[in-house]
């Protein structure tokens, strides 16, 4: 392994920076999303069920529809369903373009 000077060193470790941080910014960035929208829909309190399905994350701006369905869960901290981890697909795809 070569030893290299402080300027080198910097100039190494820049280049590297330039190369991977975006991506691991955009990957942090999914898997934070990932996880508070996932906290919040677990965290809904259920009676029926409904307020917890109309959860709609979006980008660029708010989610203006609403279900008249409900999530088919019985008590606030049940793993989301496949509808709900549906949703968070296509947002976080949305993210990775």
């Amino acid at each position: 392994m070569k030893l290299l000077m402080p300027a080198a060193f910097r100039a190494e470790m820049n280049r590297w920076a330039d190369k991977h941080v975006p991506e691991i910014g955009k990957q942090v960035h999914k898997q934070v999303s990932e996880f508070i929208y996932k906290g919040i829909v677990e965290r809904t309190p259920v009676l029926t069920g409904r307020a917890r399905f109309n959860w709609f994350p979006t980008t660029g701006a708010p989610a203006t529809q609403a279900v008249e369905e409900t999530a088919n869960v019985s008590v606030t901290g049940t793993p989301m369903q496949p509808e709900e981890k549906a949703r968070i697909k296509a947002v976080t795809s949305k993210l990775d373009a």
